[in-house]
């Protein structure tokens, strides 16, 4: 808004090319209070979708007789198991980037139906409600703390910013399990196997925790997903508002979107990457996992990082050598995807927040990390949280009024954009 960027509406107005990849439903969600349009954002058209629990089925087989357990407490036991089988393992480890903590450990809360980082939200009678006020935030933040107290979850949970560490934790110490997106098992599956580990996504558990009130709509697997909107606002493509040459720089973006792009990004070239044979595509992977063919993932910025499913699952069929083990891996992730779908998206409140939220969100958000870490390490008891709540209210309440404001104001602009829970 204080012109950093041009409006790039009338450039897209014309372009068949960034429309087949970003439709006009999904662009206009892109669109600011004041009308105009910076950015060209990621298509999620053809990412799977959804957000759950990745896990160690190598550890499985060995230490559970190949049996997903079905509760948290029973997850706790599996940890508490490897623990004592292996008592130098990490069994729950954690990355934390810039202020929030467990983004890959969030089962013990996304299981209570809560979120500890940043303002997460419900929306429980019309009103948009901060996870922080909730039972069952106080329910995940005592089971936690338990875990914690038990040597499961790192010491390091909420200053490890370091994501080399929790993957050293997954390969080396014996981490039984993390949270990503549905559209990453296939890297994960693929890196870890060459270290005699098998990842799939869990099964759905058959029971939560009692505090938990309508699990079917607040325990989703599809957490945060972009099932309905079909785009991703967290990665977007600009034009600088100082360039001398805006048309040379939409060609570049309509380079993007190219059919040509997406073949050579995802497979490569027919007699190098890959070759045909009856009518269908086979890899060549030593020429495919090529280290020098890394760059071309980058380009993939309106596309999509997760596009090109078809050529990723020939490539991880190759790599794992087990058609078992990948169609497991497969099926995890589409039963991920139609649960996704069928929740929608998450109703995202950005493009209405006023300049006194967008000021105070970050402070917002590090004040529930810091106020939830301190409970789990012991630093304060619940008296003391329940302090730090009222601090909050004082504080920032105001956020989440501006934006059950917004919701009846705009609940039917929520509701075309796939967000159910505009209803809730």
């Amino acid at each position: 808004e204080e012109g950093a960027f041009l409006d790039l509406k009338s450039y897209y107005d014309k372009s068949d090319l960034v429309k087949k990849w970003i439709p006009e439903k999904n662009f206009d969600y892109t669109k600011t209070k004041e009308g105009k349009y910076y950015f060209i954002p990621m298509s999620q058209a053809k990412t799977p979708q959804g957000r759950y629990v990745l896990a160690r089925y190598d550890l499985i087989e060995k230490y559970n007789n190949s049996v997903f357990p079905t509760t948290v407490e029973e997850w706790a036991d599996f940890a508490r198991k490897i623990k004592k089988e292996i008592p130098e393992s990490v069994p729950l480890s954690s990355w934390s980037p810039g202020s929030q903590i467990f983004v890959y450990n969030m089962q013990f809360w996304s299981w209570f139906g809560v979120d500890p980082n940043y303002t997460h939200t419900r929306i429980v009678n019309g009103v948009v409600t901060p996870d922080v006020y909730l039972p069952e935030y106080k329910e995940a933040l005592i089971f936690n703390k338990k875990l914690y107290d038990e040597g499961l979850i790192t010491p390091t949970f909420a200053t490890n910013k370091d994501f080399a560490q929790f993957q050293a934790d997954i390969t080396n110490n014996n981490t039984i399990m993390w949270t990503d997106g549905a559209d990453q098992i296939n890297g994960y599956a693929s890196y870890y196997q060459s270290k005699g580990m098998k990842i799939v996504f869990a099964p759905q558990l058959k029971q939560y925790p009692s505090v938990v009130s309508n699990p079917e709509k607040y325990v989703p697997a599809a957490f945060n997903a972009y099932a309905s909107n079909g785009l991703d606002v967290g990665h977007k493509v600009h034009i600088n508002a100082k360039t001398k040459y805006p048309d040379q720089a939409w060609k570049v973006i309509e380079g993007f979107c190219q059919d040509e792009l997406y073949e050579a990004i995802f497979w490569g070239k027919e007699g190098s990457e890959y070759v045909v044979k009856d009518g269908k595509r086979f890899l060549v992977p030593i020429k495919y996992n090529d280290p020098s063919r890394t760059w071309s993932l980058y380009l993939a910025m309106i596309m999509g990082f997760s596009a090109g499913l078809e050529a990723k699952d020939a490539q991880m069929a190759i790599v794992l050598n087990n058609q078992e083990l990948c169609d497991q891996m497969v099926a995890s992730r589409a039963g991920l995807h139609d649960i996704a779908q069928s929740i929608g998206t998450s109703v995202a409140f950005w493009s209405y927040a006023s300049d006194k939220e967008m000021s105070k969100y970050e402070e917002a958000g590090a004040f529930v990390t810091s106020l939830t870490s301190k409970f789990i390490m012991g630093k304060i008891d619940m008296a003391g949280f329940d302090k730090g709540i009222e601090e909050f209210r004082k504080n920032y309440q105001f956020i989440f009024d501006d934006r059950t404001k917004a919701l009846q104001e705009n609940k039917n602009v929520f509701l075309e954009r796939g967000g159910i829970s505009a209803n809730w």
